[in-house]
């Protein structure tokens, strides 16, 4: 394989049928790898990535094999990045037989997606998978390195490693392969913030040079090939990654035994909480063994200029300011966002955020790069001081698990307002805001658990009456003006749970749930008489307009498409009985 020559945009053969098929994310140092291994019917999907990179890593897998063909989803933790787009994945691969692989650990929180597909537990089968034809998977145990149920992938055919976090990087230019021992200063930033411990990173090194691997392909970084394996682990063997080298040039026993005791607290918080909003109160908790504190607050920096505040005052309180909400504490935040060290100040007075002439221990939070993301907060009661400068300087390491936390945080919210964005493109029609047939695929399930449980189900289906007409006479962007202004008709008229459909270029499906044929009658003579009384405006221009509407009612074992055939055949009855009508 010529490296120089590699095309980013298809799949690569990294190894005997084992394929990269990730995305490079533009501008962004922590990209994420996706790996396929093409096995036939019971090809492997190694941390299936996020919303972001699917399109495009679905496209490569494509290219490579049928999703048909994905029997194996392996999930070495349980972050966005790995796993934000397993339930579009699982809609997209059409068998009942696949399976997400993971650890009991992972499992316990990915179980609350509520996804359709099966997990399959590494730790229930021996630690190892065959797949057809004889080709053998091991699972190494690399527990807290990042993650309580972390663990790495083993391909025996070929020794390929998928070593999920460990040996990832911080790449400032994207370079699929690590070219030389260099790379370890990339590795660098990314394991001190992302280890726990030096402990916890040599046992999983020990367990995976076990394996005597030739290539080591991280869910981060850049791909290690075997000349570079064993130099690169001794550099990481020596690492002082963590958060336990705090004693400083203090020499108090207890005091240090206390702060030990806080700092590895705080390091098992975030390790074991998913979410910032989870750790904070238990992590307020920690700091009052050395500050009497009241409450402890992150800001972190959201793009394009919004504030996010978590707050350990009550559990998963998180909230955003807009810019117009903080332009007037803008000054006061701007001061407390770019603090150099841990500084105690007085008089803070930000009542967006709760705080009145508020003492508070400030400390910074920033980046891999160094970046400022963000501030930490601890406020002190009334009269309370810090006790020894020593835990000034405890505080200070704070920061390190703290801005890891908030950088996995912002990821996260980002990642959700990106995939809710993704999921709402691909659901709704982009004119008239209502949902477009893919999402019949919701409607299905429900019209399913209606002919299960025998409640009553009916689908009505308007049509615009003479509405080319209207577009002869006026032109398209009138006519698509009255047909936003029907939808929001339709939508106005919906209860909670049912589902306002675009089904065609001016057919309209409503689905109403638990409504037999008489209400759902109610309802869409109720819609037609409002918007035959309705005249819409469009550049001084009056447009009026009817509809026509058929119903149907579920009866017995018919289909779904069956159902809107039959409210099709109203609907037909409906426009050559005169339009302006409703047929049930």
């Amino acid at each position: 394989m010529n490296r120089e020559d590699l095309d980013l945009a298809q799949p690569i053969e990294i190894a005997d049928r084992i394929f990269w098929v990730g995305y490079v994310h533009p501008n962004d140092p922590f990209q994420c790898h996706v790996y396929l291994i093409e096995n036939g019917e019971e090809s492997v999907l190694i941390d299936p990535g996020s919303m972001i990179t699917f399109p495009m890593t679905l496209r490569k897998i494509s290219s490579v094999t049928p999703l048909k063909n994905i029997k194996y989803l392996i999930a070495h933790h349980q972050d966005p990045d790995i796993t934000g787009c397993i339930r579009a994945l699982e809609r997209m691969i059409p068998r009942k037989d696949k399976f997400i692989v993971t650890h009991w650990r992972t499992q316990a929180l990915l179980k609350h997606y509520d996804w359709e597909t099966p997990f399959w537990l590494v730790d229930e089968h021996n630690w190892e998978l065959t797949l057809k034809g004889g080709r053998k998977l091991q699972f190494i145990f690399t527990p807290y390195a990042h993650f309580a149920g972390a663990f790495c992938t083993y391909d025996e055919k070929t020794g390929t490693l998928f070593s999920s976090d460990i040996f990832g990087g911080f790449t400032e230019e994207f370079s699929l392969f690590a070219t030389d021992e260099s790379y370890f200063e990339a590795m660098r930033p990314f394991h001190e913030h992302y280890m726990p411990s030096k402990d916890i990173l040599n046992y999983a090194l020990k367990r995976i040079e076990e394996k005597h691997p030739t290539m080591i392909a991280p869910q981060h970084g850049s791909i290690i090939t075997e000349e570079l394996i064993q130099p690169v682990i001794e550099k990481l063997r020596g690492l002082d990654c963590g958060l336990y080298l705090i004693a400083g040039h203090d020499t108090d026993i207890m005091r240090l035994s206390t702060m030990n005791k806080v700092l590895k607290g705080i390091v098992d918080s975030i390790a074991m909480d998913r979410r910032l909003t989870e750790s904070l109160p238990h992590i307020r908790e920690l700091f009052a063994e050395m500050v009497d504190v009241s409450e402890l607050m992150i800001i972190g920096r959201a793009p394009p200029n919004e504030l996010v505040v978590f707050s350990s005052a009550s559990e998963n309180q998180i909230f955003k300011l807009e810019r117009d909400d903080w332009e007037d504490i803008k000054p006061t935040v701007e001061g407390l966002l770019n603090t150099n060290g841990v500084k105690v100040l007085e008089g803070i007075d930000l009542p967006q955020l709760g705080l009145y002439e508020s003492k508070v221990v400030v400390f910074p939070l920033k980046d891999s790069r160094k970046k400022s993301i963000g501030a930490g907060l601890a406020i002190l009661k009334p009269g309370a001081e810090v006790r020894h400068t020593s835990y000034m300087d405890l505080i200070g390491k704070f920061s390190v698990p703290l801005s890891a936390s908030l950088e996995r945080e912002l990821s996260i919210i980002m990642l959700e307002e990106e995939r809710e964005r993704v999921y709402k493109a691909a659901v709704e029609d982009a004119l008239t805001g209502l949902y477009n047939r893919f999402y019949m695929r919701a409607v299905e399930k429900e019209f399913y658990n209606a002919r299960r449980y025998g409640y009553p189900f009916s689908v009505i289906m308007f049509d615009i009456d003479h509405f080319k007409k209207v577009n002869d006479t006026y032109g398209h962007l009138i006519g698509d003006f009255v047909l936003k202004g029907i939808a929001r008709i339709i939508k106005k008229n919906t209860r909670k749970g049912d589902f306002a459909i675009r089904y065609g270029g001016e057919e309209l499906l409503l689905v109403t749930p638990f409504t037999d044929k008489k209400a759902a009658y109610e309802c869409a003579e109720k819609i037609r008489a409002q918007i035959e009384k309705k005249t819409f405006h469009s550049n001084g221009i009056p447009v009026q307009v009817t509809v026509s509407a058929g119903i149907g009612e579920l009866e017995g074992e018919e289909s779904l498409a069956e159902l809107i055939e039959k409210a099709d055949e109203k609907l037909y009855q409906a426009k050559e009985s005169g339009r302006n009508r409703v047929v049930a």
